[in-house]
């Protein structure tokens, strides 16, 4: 059965389940028109949605407009980008993450997150990465 247009699916329920907390922010990277930012926007989550093309990040402001939610919309290359402030979770949905191409790729665009990982493990410091795929 197919998720209802704007569902968030199990992502917050997954976050809230292993660190005590909701989530509170998220990173959608390579969003396209921020379907998924939007959403999670409409939900309450402080959203940021990245994208290559300045074109999609306007399509997606203009829609996030419309939909009157808040996200902050970032044209960039996920593989070097930089964000004003830490977020809780890292979304990468469907077919995007194969844009990376090797190690170096993978490291440019998570690098910046993974160091604030502390290595206490407690419930404050954890942050996630979902890598949703579509399957055939």
């Amino acid at each position: 059965m197919a998720k209802p247009a704007g569902s968030i699916g199990p992502c917050p329920s997954v976050y809230q389940r292993l660190n005590g907390r909701p989530l509170r922010s998220l990173l959608e990277i390579a969003c396209g028109p921020g379907y998924h930012a939007r959403a999670f926007a409409k939900h309450g989550v402080e959203t940021v949605g990245l994208d290559l093309r300045p074109e999609m990040i306007e399509f997606a402001r203009d829609k996030a407009k419309d939909d009157g939610v808040d996200v902050q919309w970032i044209a960039a290359d996920m593989r070097g980008f930089a964000l004003a402030h830490p977020v809780d979770a890292i979304i990468t949905m469907y077919d995007s993450i194969d844009c990376l191409t090797d190690n170096d790729d993978i490291v440019d665009c998570y690098g910046d997150f993974v160091p604030g990982l502390h290595m206490d493990n407690s419930p404050a410091s954890r942050r996630m990465i979902f890598v949703l795929q579509k399957q055939s």
